[in-house]
């Protein structure tokens, strides 16, 4: 058990830990507890939106969709102007608090108001609200930690991430199997309230800001590439464009799942739900502390190969189960 320990920590952590000064360290563990309470809401609460709005306010399919998909819409548009933001700010801890304060409101709306209207529009904040925080985690990681050790901080990143989501996937399915489907999403801004808590343990002085957003301090001088640039880079735009893919494809997937499998029955056990999110979330924590180290050895391309056939052969899965549990309704 201890030989397991140690390579489980060494494959997480590596060196770094001791390459760090003493005050930057209780800046990773506060890192760490962000990454821990820092609920990832597209893949762990949307499918208990989906089935909210399915099952206990009665919405129609068409409806459900609109909702579900004006966050990621929102994010897209948001995505480039919102990264803009991170590289120029030196508030990042006070970007993220606000748009976690953002999310919890958000879904307070949903909560309290059943208009269609109301919904779209606190999915959109909640969109963009995403975007503002990931990018500004990564951003301050890098700030903390410098690149030599951003591959193992990310992947320190999310194996913490993951772990709070399987946390967070059996609070909630417990919350919504024996005290209501609402109670989800009062937990979910319970988390909200420690994750703000937690982005101010992070000291702001040991964040490098300059190297938060990829540069180095000799470089301050030099000319920056502009977005006719960024346009031009066939490289980049076939990247950007495989990734918006990627997302397209596995982003909805489990919410589209949990529509369906769910359709229109208010007794629906949430553990079931939960079930889903646990088994994806168990499977990325070992992967996530993998990819860390592998991305130095390997490179990133053929860790992004594997990504995108693991998403093929997902949506394989997904639909063949859809495929049987509509053969026995059938049936029955």
């Amino acid at each position: 058990m201890q030989k397991l320990k140690r390579k489980i920590n060494n494959l997480l952590f590596g060196r770094y830990k001791h390459s760090l000064s003493n005050s930057k360290t209780t800046s990773v563990r506060s890192l760490d507890r962000l990454n821990l309470s820092l609920g990832d809401v597209r893949d762990v609460f949307e499918p208990y939106l989906a089935i909210f709005l399915a099952s206990d306010r009665h919405w129609n399919p068409a409806q459900v969709g609109i909702a579900l998909s004006t966050t990621s819409i929102a994010g897209i548009l948001a995505q480039t102007p919102t990264g803009a933001l991170v590289d120029a700010s030196r508030h990042k801890r006070l970007m993220i608090a606000t748009a976690t304060l953002a999310v919890a409101i958000s879904y307070m709306v949903i909560v309290n108001f059943s208009a269609l209207p109301a919904v779209v529009a606190a999915q959109a904040v909640i969109g963009i609200s995403a975007v503002i925080v990931v990018p500004t985690v990564s951003a301050i990681s890098l700030g903390v930690v410098g690149k030599d050790r951003l591959n193992k901080r990310v992947g320190r990143n999310e194996v913490f991430n993951h772990t709070g989501n399987v946390c967070a996937a059996i609070v909630a399915g417990l919350l919504g199997q024996f005290a209501g489907r609402i109670w989800i999403f009062y937990f979910l801004v319970v988390l909200c309230v420690v994750t703000i808590f937690s982005v101010f343990q992070i000291r702001n002085q040991d964040i490098d800001n300059t190297k938060a957003r990829g540069d180095e301090p000799e470089n301050d001088n030099k000319e920056r590439a502009t977005v006719k640039d960024l346009l031009g880079n066939r490289t980049l735009i076939i990247f950007a464009l495989s990734v918006v893919m990627f997302y397209l494809a596995n982003g909805a997937l489990l919410p589209l799942v949990s529509q369906e499998l769910t359709a229109g029955q208010q007794n629906t056990p949430s553990l079931y739900i939960s079930a889903a999110i646990v088994v994806t979330q168990l499977t990325m924590i070992p992967v996530a502390g993998w990819a860390g180290t592998a991305a130095n050895r390997w490179g990133r391309k053929p860790l992004l190969l594997i990504a995108f056939t693991a998403v093929l052969v997902r949506t394989g899965l997904y639909t063949k189960l859809i495929v049987i549990h509509f053969s026995r309704m059938i049936r029955l």
